[in-house]
């Protein structure tokens, strides 16, 4: 990869750090995320905010930059009391610091949203966030009434919390950053003896005289904000890639490609359709339509007006025949625009005999083989010893077994070892064919023979297995009327296209397949008796997983390998235990649903070892939730005012073993803040989920988390079972 490459892979982020004493904390966090995830390029400018009564102990500089501590990091300290916003703003433009995202948190988020064309991430506040801030203020300061300031969706969460504190909550929205000071004033007015609330408020309260505490942000809450930014950002990378392709596309396409917006005017048309005009103008983008192919309004007036496509009109255009087909552009339930596909008559006329003769070379090859059969059974190998036998002559083939066991891949096999080998394999789900299409995919069709048919014709499928193969899959699927049709070409070995009055021979091996008794069929009346004594000739029965359980593990490990390479992840070690229970599986599903647990177990076992207990887990797993607390969801129905209620109850519950929880905690030493926050938590989530009956949705409602996020939080704690 050159070095332009690397760059542009590089995720260039402004990292504003929420207050001075997250600073540590961020930049340890951040170095272990891309230690984990080495593969990702990413460079940062962290932005710390300082207050000058904070300069000294902090050891910061008045808006100066700290000198880099590598070449894809830098730090800048801004003072708090300066407009941050537009500095940060001013100071971007002027670095030579190409940022992609911007992190930051509170108003100051919603500030930088508003003149940032890349997207700006927000480091949420959480209940748990306030929670915390709230009990550190009564802790330290003992105040009678406490205001929390912020946003709307931080100061909810501190709704009815006021009795974990044990004191008064004013709350105060401060939307916008200007109303900060305005609020603290409101609050100092109304008694409010304590503030708590984001960096910059605290800093405008102790500035009233008033304690303050600043509503700290948790590790998690850094963790997916950094994430969130990195997934965005190569979200809308992809998205232009996809954009540039589709241009890309537009222009190289040989047909003429032409959009035209709601009001008739051509707003793109590529090279090939411009070669197609046949005016004086050369500018045709931004021109009205009917300067530029006025054959062509009346039809996209149709299809603007009726929001449906129109395929296949012919338009005489100059010395040019155009072949035209309509595509509408809806963005709802509005018609905004119209693609027109058009191709010049002649062109197609010249090339279309080319393209049937390559046809059969392109695509149209059977990539597997006999050996590829893994297996060691006994039951396999002397199916395996019939199918050789079976590739040695040209005569057609029945393979009968279960769904999943495998029939494609033999019969390709067969094909492989066969003297056709060199010839067009071609496979045909029967089942996946419309009655109405089964007859002119397989045996084609001449230039208009029925209403929508290429002006052309259509070569079939029989056709293009001229000297080859054609495999029908699920040939039991196929309509009692149309297998008369099907039985004289496997009589006399010649096709007639539909509208066509000539017959063409073929050579073709058919090799059909079926997870069905055919013989049944034929005695309900559903299948025809002579088809299947011409397709019988040779029969090949593919036994199920369950009659070869010696192959399970040796085909399970295969696959795990196959998924566990292609996928990057670490190996998987299967115990006796493990493989003795996944033998004991009888697999409905057959191989298909082997390599499906494969897939399933390389993505989310990467470097574990399986036993009796996981396996059970991986072939039994969990469906949908039956056990719900009927009684509750009942008394939510009837009354929208019980979720409150129900959340109230849980937190008096805790405020009332608060004290007991933190005092085997916060008298411990060595125990900071957030070792303190984790033993909170874990006691909260158990007190919930047992209030909740272990029902975890439940739980995460009453918590107002995500049912995800408590997962991961049960899962960090031990709570699982």
């Amino acid at each position: 990869m050159n070095e332009e490459s690397k760059k542009s892979e590089i995720i260039r982020i402004v990292f504003i750090i929420p207050y001075p004493q997250l600073e540590k904390s961020i930049k340890h966090m951040v170095r272990s995320y891309l230690s984990q995830n080495r593969e990702k390029s990413i460079s940062l400018l962290y932005i710390v905010p300082w207050d000058e009564q904070e300069a000294f102990l902090l050891n910061k500089g008045d808006n100066t930059q700290i000198p880099q501590e590598d070449e894809d990091t830098r730090y800048l300290s801004v003072n708090t009391r300066k407009p941050i916003d537009q500095f940060i703003s001013a100071y971007l433009e002027k670095v030579n610091f190409e940022y992609n995202a911007v992190i930051a948190r509170g108003n100051l988020c919603d500030k930088m949203r508003e003149g940032m064309a890349v997207p700006v991430v927000d480091i949420p506040f959480t209940g748990y966030d306030v929670i915390y801030a709230l009990m550190e203020c009564q802790k330290r300061y003992q105040p009678s009434r406490i205001a929390v300031v912020g946003r709307h969706h931080v100061v909810c969460h501190a709704r009815g919390l006021g009795k974990i504190v044990g004191c008064e909550l004013n709350i105060y929205d401060a939307g916008e950053s200007f109303a900060v000071e305005k609020q603290i004033r409101k609050a100092l007015q109304e008694g409010c003896d304590a503030v708590i609330g984001g960096y910059t408020t605290v800093i405008c309260a102790k500035s009233h005289g008033l304690n303050a505490i600043v509503i700290k942000t948790g590790a998690e809450a850094v963790r997916m904000a950094l994430e969130e930014s990195i997934h965005m950002v190569e979200a809308l990378r992809k998205e232009r890639e996809i954009s540039e392709t589709y241009r890309i596309i537009a222009q190289a396409a040989k047909d003429g490609m032409v959009y035209v917006n709601s009001k008739k005017t051509v707003n793109v048309i590529n090279q090939a359709a411009a070669q197609m005009y046949v005016g004086k103008e050369r500018n045709l983008a931004g021109l009205p339509l009917e300067k530029v192919f006025p054959q062509t309004v009346n039809k996209v007036e149709a299809v603007l007006k009726s929001g449906r496509e129109i395929s296949n009109e012919l338009h005489n255009y100059g010395d040019m025949t155009l072949l035209a087909s309509y595509l509408p552009v809806m963005v709802g339930e509005k018609t905004a625009g119209v693609v027109l596909h058009l191709q010049n008559v002649s062109k197609i006329q010249d090339t279309e005999s080319q393209v049937r003769k390559k046809l059969s070379h392109r695509g149209l090859n059977a990539k597997y083989h006999l050996e590829d059969v893994v297996h060691k059974s006994r039951i396999m190998e002397e199916t395996l010893k019939i199918a050789r036998r079976y590739a040695e002559v040209s005569s057609n083939i029945l393979i009968v077994g279960e769904t999943g066991t495998g029939k494609e891949l033999i019969a390709q096999g067969i094909h492989n070892l066969s003297s056709r080998r060199d010839e067009p394999f071609i496979a045909v789900n029967c089942a996946a064919l419309a009655e109405s299409l089964l007859e002119s995919e397989l045996f084609g069709y001449v230039g208009g023979a029925f209403t929508g048919a290429s002006k052309g014709g259509k070569m079939g499928l029989f056709e293009l297995a001229h000297k080859g193969t054609i495999f029908l899959d699920e040939i039991s699927e196929i309509p009692l009327n149309f297998q008369s049709k099907l039985l004289r070409v496997l009589q006399e070995q010649e096709i007639r296209r539909i509208g066509d009055d000539k017959v063409i021979p073929i050579n073709v091996r058919v090799i059909a397949a079926t997870n069905r008794n055919l013989q049944r069929m034929v005695q309900e009346g559903q299948f025809r008796k002579d088809l299947l004594y011409r397709l019988n000739i040779l029969r090949l029965y593919v036994p199920p997983l369950r009659s070869r359980k010696e192959d399970i593990g040796l085909l399970f490990e295969t696959f795990l390998k196959e998924y566990i390479s292609s996928f990057h992840r670490e190996p998987v070690t299967l115990t006796e235990e493990g493989l003795e229970e996944l033998t004991d599986y009888d697999f409905s599903g057959n191989v298909r649903e082997l390599r499906n647990l494969a897939e399933r177990v390389s993505v989310l076992h990467s470097g574990e070892t399986l036993g009796k207990k996981e396996i059970a887990g991986l072939v039994f797993p969990e469906d949908i939730e039956e056990n719900i607390n009927a009684g509750l969801l009942k008394a939510q129905a009837e009354d929208n005012t019980s979720e409150q209620a129900f959340f109230l109850q849980i937190f008096e519950e805790f405020q009332r073993r608060r004290e007991e929880i933190q005092k085997g905690i916060l008298e411990q030493a060595g125990r900071d803040i957030y070792d303190t926050k984790g033993q909170v938590e874990k006691a909260l989530i158990e007190k919930t989920l047992k209030e909740c009956g272990s029902n975890q949705g439940k739980a995460a409602k009453a918590l107002g988390i995500d049912r995800s996020t408590l997962w991961r939080k049960m899962k960090r704690y031990g709570l699982l079972k």
